[in-house]
């Protein structure tokens, strides 16, 4: 018991005192870079799938019982995490307690594979300032990121970004539908399928 309440409670610290990724800890994808052609999709290594069989088994087990939920994406695993469900709604950029030990368990799998890489994404939805909902949902993505980078997943596997309200799940029209636009996805693919992923985000 000892064992997974210590990382927790230190992990609780780092996630409350603030903790944030230097750029040399972890990359951090603009919007606005140049979207990759076609031609450079087409060259990207394609992502083994008996790993992603095998990472989907282990991901969906270490989930079991919490807010997250799991989607197959391509070649990725998509972890997705409710805002509302995931963070402090007094301070929306802090990972609520009962969030860190999935989270700890994802990003501890992640860590011992060395083959593995993570795309963290927040998202907001549309209401308010763009640029706001643009820097809060890179702030929920950084407080994910921390979590990983104190699991040991080195920072050329890790890499986030704020989406904005720019890639919706679910119309903004009603309560419903923003709900599920405010998230944070942690993908989870290959090494060799992360510059598939980071050219995805460019489109």
């Amino acid at each position: 018991m000892m064992s997974v309440l210590k990382p927790s409670i230190l992990l609780l610290c780092a996630v409350l005192s603030g903790c944030a990724l230097s750029g040399d800890k972890a990359r951090e994808v603009s919007q606005k870079k140049a979207p990759a052609t076609s031609k450079t999709l087409a060259k990207a290594p394609a992502v083994d799938k008996a790993w992603l069989d095998a990472a989907e088994q282990r991901v969906r087990k270490a989930l079991t019982g919490s807010a997250f939920s799991v989607e197959r994406r391509g070649e990725a695993l998509a972890i997705i995490a409710p805002a509302d469900r995931a963070f402090n709604p007094d301070r929306p950029a802090m990972l609520l307690p009962v969030s860190l030990r999935p989270l700890t368990q994802v990003a501890k799998l992640a860590a011992a594979d060395p083959e593995s890489a993570v795309l963290i994404v927040g998202h907001a939805d549309s209401r308010g300032d763009a640029a706001a909902n643009r820097l809060l949902s890179l702030e929920r993505a950084r407080s994910m990121a921390a979590i990983f980078r104190l699991s040991g997943l080195p920072g050329e596997r890790l890499v986030m970004r704020g989406a904005g309200a720019d890639q919706p799940r679910a119309s903004n029209a009603n309560a419903a539908g923003r709900a599920q636009n405010r998230r944070v996805e942690l993908l989870l693919t290959m090494r060799s399928g992360l510059p598939t992923l980071l050219a995805q985000q460019q489109r």
